[in-house]
Protein backbone atom coordinates (compact mmCIF):
# COMPACT_ATOMS: atom_id res chain seq x y z
CA UNK A 1 0.00 0.00 0.00
CA UNK A 2 1.33 3.44 -0.97
CA UNK A 3 1.21 6.03 1.79
CA UNK A 4 0.37 9.66 1.06
CA UNK A 5 3.48 11.82 1.43
CA UNK A 6 1.70 15.17 1.43
CA UNK A 7 -1.74 16.72 1.26
CA UNK A 8 -1.88 16.59 -2.53
CA UNK A 9 -1.51 12.81 -2.48
CA UNK A 10 -4.89 12.43 -0.77
CA UNK A 11 -7.91 11.69 -2.94
CA UNK A 12 -10.80 14.14 -3.22
CA UNK A 13 -12.96 12.38 -0.63
CA UNK A 14 -10.19 12.56 1.96
CA UNK A 15 -9.53 16.22 1.20
CA UNK A 16 -13.22 17.06 1.58
CA UNK A 17 -13.11 15.31 4.95
CA UNK A 18 -10.15 17.50 5.95
CA UNK A 19 -11.67 20.73 4.66
CA UNK A 20 -14.85 20.31 6.69
CA UNK A 21 -12.82 20.90 9.87
CA UNK A 22 -11.69 24.31 8.61
CA UNK A 23 -13.73 27.40 9.31
CA UNK A 24 -14.96 29.55 6.43
CA UNK A 25 -12.00 31.96 6.61
CA UNK A 26 -9.52 29.05 6.45
CA UNK A 27 -11.40 27.44 3.58
CA UNK A 28 -11.27 30.74 1.71
CA UNK A 29 -7.47 30.85 2.09
CA UNK A 30 -6.96 27.18 1.17
CA UNK A 31 -8.97 27.47 -2.05
CA UNK A 32 -6.44 29.99 -3.40
CA UNK A 33 -3.55 27.50 -3.24
CA UNK A 34 -4.45 25.58 -6.40
CA UNK A 35 -7.28 24.91 -8.85
CA UNK A 36 -7.97 21.49 -7.30
CA UNK A 37 -8.47 22.95 -3.83
CA UNK A 38 -10.60 25.70 -5.35
CA UNK A 39 -12.97 23.15 -6.86
CA UNK A 40 -13.16 21.05 -3.69
CA UNK A 41 -13.83 24.02 -1.43
CA UNK A 42 -16.57 25.20 -3.79
CA UNK A 43 -18.02 21.70 -3.73
CA UNK A 44 -18.11 21.86 0.06
CA UNK A 45 -19.61 25.35 0.06
CA UNK A 46 -22.48 24.17 -2.14
CA UNK A 47 -23.62 21.83 0.63
CA UNK A 48 -24.53 24.81 2.80
CA UNK A 49 -28.20 25.81 2.63
CA UNK A 50 -28.04 28.69 5.15
CA UNK A 51 -26.38 32.04 4.45
CA UNK A 52 -25.69 34.98 6.75
CA UNK A 53 -25.15 38.29 5.00
CA UNK A 54 -23.49 41.05 6.99
CA UNK A 55 -20.42 43.27 7.11
CA UNK A 56 -19.19 41.10 9.98
CA UNK A 57 -19.41 38.00 7.75
CA UNK A 58 -17.14 39.68 5.21
CA UNK A 59 -14.69 40.88 7.84
CA UNK A 60 -14.41 37.61 9.78
CA UNK A 61 -14.92 34.89 7.17
CA UNK A 62 -13.33 36.55 4.17
CA UNK A 63 -10.59 38.71 5.73
CA UNK A 64 -12.46 41.93 4.88
CA UNK A 65 -12.30 41.10 1.18
CA UNK A 66 -15.50 41.93 -0.68
CA UNK A 67 -14.09 40.32 -3.83
CA UNK A 68 -13.61 37.01 -1.98
CA UNK A 69 -17.12 37.26 -0.58
CA UNK A 70 -18.42 37.95 -4.09
CA UNK A 71 -16.67 34.77 -5.29
CA UNK A 72 -18.40 32.87 -2.50
CA UNK A 73 -21.82 34.24 -3.44
CA UNK A 74 -21.23 33.29 -7.08
CA UNK A 75 -20.80 29.67 -5.92
CA UNK A 76 -23.71 29.40 -3.46
CA UNK A 77 -26.37 31.85 -4.70
CA UNK A 78 -28.35 29.15 -6.54
CA UNK A 79 -28.34 26.57 -3.70
CA UNK A 80 -29.07 28.72 -0.65
CA UNK A 81 -32.54 28.14 0.86
CA UNK A 82 -32.47 30.14 4.12
CA UNK A 83 -30.90 33.62 4.37
CA UNK A 84 -30.27 36.01 7.25
CA UNK A 85 -29.40 39.59 6.33
CA UNK A 86 -28.10 41.75 9.18
CA UNK A 87 -27.19 45.37 8.60
CA UNK A 88 -26.29 46.75 12.04
CA UNK A 89 -27.24 50.24 13.10
CA UNK A 90 -23.76 51.59 12.52
CA UNK A 91 -22.66 54.98 13.82
CA UNK A 92 -19.13 55.17 12.40
CA UNK A 93 -18.55 56.47 8.89
CA UNK A 94 -16.32 53.59 7.77
CA UNK A 95 -18.94 51.04 8.85
CA UNK A 96 -21.64 52.87 6.93
CA UNK A 97 -19.50 52.89 3.82
CA UNK A 98 -18.81 49.15 4.25
CA UNK A 99 -22.55 48.57 4.54
CA UNK A 100 -23.14 50.45 1.30
CA UNK A 101 -20.44 48.40 -0.45
CA UNK A 102 -22.00 45.16 0.78
CA UNK A 103 -25.36 46.28 -0.58
CA UNK A 104 -23.76 46.95 -3.98
CA UNK A 105 -22.35 43.41 -4.04
CA UNK A 106 -25.64 41.76 -3.08
CA UNK A 107 -27.52 43.57 -5.84
CA UNK A 108 -25.46 41.66 -8.40
CA UNK A 109 -26.97 38.29 -7.42
CA UNK A 110 -30.29 36.48 -7.56
CA UNK A 111 -30.94 33.89 -4.84
CA UNK A 112 -33.60 32.10 -6.83
CA UNK A 113 -33.94 29.09 -4.51
CA UNK A 114 -34.10 31.08 -1.27
CA UNK A 115 -37.44 30.41 0.42
CA UNK A 116 -36.89 32.04 3.84
CA UNK A 117 -35.30 35.42 4.59
CA UNK A 118 -34.71 37.20 7.89
CA UNK A 119 -34.12 40.82 6.88
CA UNK A 120 -32.81 43.13 9.63
CA UNK A 121 -31.75 46.39 8.04
CA UNK A 122 -32.38 50.06 7.44
CA UNK A 123 -35.61 50.81 5.62
CA UNK A 124 -33.68 51.99 2.54
CA UNK A 125 -32.15 48.53 2.17
CA UNK A 126 -35.53 47.00 1.36
CA UNK A 127 -34.64 47.27 -2.35
CA UNK A 128 -32.42 44.22 -1.80
CA UNK A 129 -35.55 42.07 -1.68
CA UNK A 130 -35.41 41.99 -5.49
CA UNK A 131 -32.48 39.59 -5.07
CA UNK A 132 -34.87 37.04 -3.52
CA UNK A 133 -37.68 36.64 -6.09
CA UNK A 134 -39.12 33.33 -4.85
CA UNK A 135 -39.42 33.90 -1.11
CA UNK A 136 -42.21 32.17 0.78
CA UNK A 137 -41.38 33.40 4.29
CA UNK A 138 -40.06 36.88 5.16
CA UNK A 139 -39.10 38.24 8.58
CA UNK A 140 -38.79 41.99 8.20
CA UNK A 141 -37.22 44.38 10.73
CA UNK A 142 -36.60 47.89 9.42
CA UNK A 143 -34.90 50.75 11.23
CA UNK A 144 -34.41 54.45 10.65
CA UNK A 145 -30.88 55.48 9.62
CA UNK A 146 -29.39 57.93 12.10
CA UNK A 147 -26.17 59.98 12.11
CA UNK A 148 -25.29 59.10 8.53
CA UNK A 149 -22.65 61.16 6.69
CA UNK A 150 -23.92 63.13 3.66
CA UNK A 151 -22.23 60.91 1.06
CA UNK A 152 -24.00 57.83 2.43
CA UNK A 153 -27.39 59.50 2.80
CA UNK A 154 -27.24 60.76 -0.80
CA UNK A 155 -26.87 57.13 -1.91
CA UNK A 156 -29.77 55.83 0.15
CA UNK A 157 -32.11 58.66 -0.82
CA UNK A 158 -31.97 57.37 -4.40
CA UNK A 159 -33.46 54.01 -3.29
CA UNK A 160 -37.13 53.31 -3.78
CA UNK A 161 -39.10 51.73 -0.94
CA UNK A 162 -41.20 49.33 -2.98
CA UNK A 163 -39.10 46.20 -2.51
CA UNK A 164 -41.84 44.32 -0.68
CA UNK A 165 -43.94 44.31 -3.83
CA UNK A 166 -41.28 42.19 -5.55
CA UNK A 167 -42.00 39.22 -3.24
CA UNK A 168 -44.82 37.93 -5.39
CA UNK A 169 -44.70 34.35 -4.06
CA UNK A 170 -44.68 35.27 -0.37
CA UNK A 171 -46.86 33.13 1.93
CA UNK A 172 -45.85 34.35 5.41
CA UNK A 173 -44.83 37.85 6.49
CA UNK A 174 -43.41 38.76 9.92
CA UNK A 175 -42.80 42.46 10.65
CA UNK A 176 -41.10 44.32 13.51
CA UNK A 177 -40.93 47.26 13.70
CA UNK A 178 -42.27 49.10 10.66
CA UNK A 179 -42.07 52.81 10.00
CA UNK A 180 -45.46 54.45 9.57
CA UNK A 181 -44.14 56.06 6.38
CA UNK A 182 -44.06 52.63 4.75
CA UNK A 183 -47.66 51.63 5.49
CA UNK A 184 -49.15 52.77 2.15
CA UNK A 185 -46.49 50.84 0.21
CA UNK A 186 -46.94 47.71 2.32
CA UNK A 187 -50.72 47.76 2.05
CA UNK A 188 -50.62 48.06 -1.74
CA UNK A 189 -48.05 45.26 -2.01
CA UNK A 190 -49.92 42.94 0.36
CA UNK A 191 -53.13 43.39 -1.62
CA UNK A 192 -51.40 42.03 -4.73
CA UNK A 193 -49.75 38.95 -3.17
CA UNK A 194 -51.74 35.96 -4.37
CA UNK A 195 -50.15 33.38 -2.03
CA UNK A 196 -49.92 35.40 1.19
CA UNK A 197 -51.88 33.74 4.00
CA UNK A 198 -50.25 34.84 7.30
CA UNK A 199 -49.10 38.18 8.73
CA UNK A 200 -47.53 38.69 12.14
CA UNK A 201 -46.72 42.21 13.31
CA UNK A 202 -44.61 42.53 16.44
CA UNK A 203 -46.00 45.86 17.58
CA UNK A 204 -49.25 47.38 18.71
CA UNK A 205 -50.48 49.39 15.77
CA UNK A 206 -54.22 49.42 15.40
CA UNK A 207 -54.23 51.54 12.24
CA UNK A 208 -52.14 49.03 10.30
CA UNK A 209 -54.49 46.20 11.29
CA UNK A 210 -57.57 48.22 10.35
CA UNK A 211 -56.06 48.93 6.93
CA UNK A 212 -55.26 45.23 6.53
CA UNK A 213 -58.79 44.19 7.51
CA UNK A 214 -60.18 46.50 4.83
CA UNK A 215 -58.19 44.96 1.99
CA UNK A 216 -58.52 41.37 3.25
CA UNK A 217 -62.22 41.82 4.12
CA UNK A 218 -63.93 38.45 4.68
CA UNK A 219 -60.77 36.43 4.00
CA UNK A 220 -59.49 36.59 7.61
CA UNK A 221 -60.33 33.44 9.59
CA UNK A 222 -57.89 33.72 12.54
CA UNK A 223 -56.82 36.62 14.76
CA UNK A 224 -54.48 36.71 17.77
CA UNK A 225 -53.56 39.97 19.47
CA UNK A 226 -54.70 42.83 21.72
CA UNK A 227 -58.48 42.99 21.79
CA UNK A 228 -58.77 46.70 21.03
CA UNK A 229 -57.36 46.14 17.52
CA UNK A 230 -60.03 43.77 16.31
CA UNK A 231 -62.74 45.59 18.28
CA UNK A 232 -61.93 48.85 16.51
CA UNK A 233 -61.86 47.31 13.03
CA UNK A 234 -65.54 46.28 13.12
CA UNK A 235 -65.07 44.30 9.91
CA UNK A 236 -63.93 40.79 10.84
CA UNK A 237 -66.88 38.47 11.45
CA UNK A 238 -65.95 35.22 9.67
CA UNK A 239 -63.38 34.23 12.28
CA UNK A 240 -62.93 30.58 13.18
CA UNK A 241 -60.11 31.17 15.68
CA UNK A 242 -59.78 34.14 18.02
CA UNK A 243 -57.11 34.74 20.68
CA UNK A 244 -57.30 38.09 22.48
CA UNK A 245 -55.61 39.91 25.33
CA UNK A 246 -58.04 41.79 27.58
CA UNK A 247 -56.38 44.69 29.35
CA UNK A 248 -59.44 46.41 30.86
CA UNK A 249 -62.64 45.20 32.49
CA UNK A 250 -64.93 46.97 30.00
CA UNK A 251 -63.37 44.93 27.21
CA UNK A 252 -65.12 41.82 28.53
CA UNK A 253 -68.49 43.26 27.51
CA UNK A 254 -67.09 44.39 24.16
CA UNK A 255 -65.78 40.87 23.57
CA UNK A 256 -69.27 39.46 24.17
CA UNK A 257 -70.67 41.81 21.51
CA UNK A 258 -68.03 40.64 19.04
CA UNK A 259 -68.83 36.99 19.72
CA UNK A 260 -72.48 37.67 18.87
CA UNK A 261 -71.36 38.61 15.34
CA UNK A 262 -68.81 35.79 14.94
CA UNK A 263 -71.28 32.95 14.54
CA UNK A 264 -68.85 30.44 12.98
CA UNK A 265 -66.19 30.81 15.70
CA UNK A 266 -64.63 27.47 16.70
CA UNK A 267 -61.89 28.40 19.20
CA UNK A 268 -61.67 31.34 21.63
CA UNK A 269 -58.55 31.94 23.74
CA UNK A 270 -58.62 34.72 26.35
CA UNK A 271 -55.55 36.22 28.04
CA UNK A 272 -55.27 39.01 30.59
CA UNK A 273 -57.76 39.97 33.27
CA UNK A 274 -59.85 37.39 35.12
CA UNK A 275 -63.20 36.59 33.55
CA UNK A 276 -65.63 35.91 36.40
CA UNK A 277 -68.79 33.82 36.66
CA UNK A 278 -70.97 36.64 35.32
CA UNK A 279 -68.97 36.82 32.10
CA UNK A 280 -69.15 33.05 31.58
CA UNK A 281 -72.91 33.03 32.15
CA UNK A 282 -73.47 35.82 29.63
CA UNK A 283 -71.19 34.07 27.15
CA UNK A 284 -73.18 30.86 27.48
CA UNK A 285 -76.45 32.75 26.96
CA UNK A 286 -75.10 34.37 23.79
CA UNK A 287 -73.91 31.04 22.41
CA UNK A 288 -77.27 29.44 23.20
CA UNK A 289 -79.03 32.02 21.01
CA UNK A 290 -76.45 32.47 18.21
CA UNK A 291 -74.56 29.19 17.80
CA UNK A 292 -75.24 27.70 14.34
CA UNK A 293 -72.40 25.21 13.82
CA UNK A 294 -73.89 22.45 15.99
CA UNK A 295 -70.58 22.12 17.84
CA UNK A 296 -69.73 23.76 21.20
CA UNK A 297 -67.38 26.71 21.14
CA UNK A 298 -64.03 25.77 22.67
CA UNK A 299 -63.22 28.51 25.18
CA UNK A 300 -59.81 28.51 26.83
CA UNK A 301 -58.75 30.96 29.51
CA UNK A 302 -54.95 31.34 29.65
CA UNK A 303 -53.95 32.24 33.21
CA UNK A 304 -50.55 33.41 34.46
CA UNK A 305 -51.54 32.40 38.02
CA UNK A 306 -51.33 28.97 39.59
CA UNK A 307 -54.97 29.08 40.64
CA UNK A 308 -57.79 31.25 39.36
CA UNK A 309 -61.25 31.05 40.90
CA UNK A 310 -63.48 31.97 37.97
CA UNK A 311 -65.61 28.85 37.97
CA UNK A 312 -69.15 27.80 38.77
CA UNK A 313 -68.02 25.35 41.42
CA UNK A 314 -64.82 24.00 42.97
CA UNK A 315 -63.93 20.44 43.83
CA UNK A 316 -61.04 19.84 46.27
CA UNK A 317 -59.57 23.22 45.34
CA UNK A 318 -59.50 22.47 41.58
CA UNK A 319 -61.35 24.82 39.22
CA UNK A 320 -64.10 22.99 37.34
CA UNK A 321 -66.62 24.32 34.86
CA UNK A 322 -69.74 22.42 33.91
CA UNK A 323 -69.68 22.45 30.12
CA UNK A 324 -72.78 22.80 28.00
CA UNK A 325 -73.79 21.84 24.44
CA UNK A 326 -72.73 25.35 23.42
CA UNK A 327 -69.45 25.88 25.28
CA UNK A 328 -66.46 23.68 26.12
CA UNK A 329 -64.53 25.67 28.75
CA UNK A 330 -61.01 25.01 30.07
CA UNK A 331 -58.22 26.79 31.96
CA UNK A 332 -54.54 26.62 31.12
CA UNK A 333 -51.69 28.04 33.20
CA UNK A 334 -48.79 29.65 31.33
CA UNK A 335 -45.99 31.80 32.67
CA UNK A 336 -44.48 34.93 31.15
CA UNK A 337 -45.97 37.74 29.11
CA UNK A 338 -48.20 36.45 26.27
CA UNK A 339 -47.33 37.48 22.72
CA UNK A 340 -50.92 38.58 22.11
CA UNK A 341 -50.42 41.47 24.54
CA UNK A 342 -47.94 43.29 22.27
CA UNK A 343 -48.31 41.81 18.76
CA UNK A 344 -50.98 40.58 16.40
CA UNK A 345 -51.15 37.66 13.99
CA UNK A 346 -53.77 37.08 11.31
CA UNK A 347 -54.31 34.10 9.05
CA UNK A 348 -56.47 34.40 5.98
CA UNK A 349 -57.40 32.73 2.72
CA UNK A 350 -54.98 33.54 -0.07
CA UNK A 351 -56.16 34.86 -3.42
CA UNK A 352 -54.88 31.65 -5.01
CA UNK A 353 -57.14 29.58 -2.73
CA UNK A 354 -60.15 31.70 -3.61
CA UNK A 355 -59.56 31.36 -7.35
CA UNK A 356 -59.45 27.55 -7.28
Amino acid sequence: MTLAKNLLDLNDDCLLEVFQYLNCAEQNRVRKLCARFEGLVQQYWKKNKHLQLSVNTVNVNFDKSLSDFEDYLAVVNDVIVDVEFICGVFTFNNCLIESKQLTNVLQKFKFSNARSLSFNAFKEDIVLLKSFPNLKKLRLALFERLFSPPQVMSYYHTCQLDGLGLCKHLEELYMHPVSVHLYPTFIDSIAQMRNLRLILCMQQDGKFFIDLSKILKDRIYSFAGPFYMINNSCAVYDLKMLAVFLGREEQRLQLLNLIKACKVLELLEIYGIELGIRFLSKLEDILTNTRISGQPLRVKYISRQVYVDITRRNYNGLPIVKNSPYMDFSIENRGGIPDVSFSFKIEFKSLSDLSE
